[in-house]
């Protein structure tokens, strides 16, 4: 099953469903890679540009729920 399909309780695993996301401009959003929203700069995360590099988003992403769950679910395969 590729990313955008892979599915968690019979919803599928992307972030704008999980987070039921209206931005529609965000680069990620409806996007094959949505599992991964936290490695893809300057997305829209909570209507809030996720700019610069990595080490300067991810603060943000350790909080979030969806990260929490896509890690999770990693560290089980």
């Amino acid at each position: 099953m590729n990313s955008k399909n892979e599915v968690i309780n019979d919803e599928p695993l992307t972030c704008w469903e999980f987070k039921k996301c209206t931005q529609k401009d965000c680069p990620i959003y409806n996007q094959d890679h949505g599992e991964i929203c936290f490695a893809i700069r300057k997305t829209l995360c909570n209507g809030k540009l996720q700019e610069g590099g990595f080490n300067k988003f991810i603060d943000n992403c350790i909080t979030c729920d969806f990260y929490k769950l896509v890690k999770a679910r990693r560290s089980h395969k």
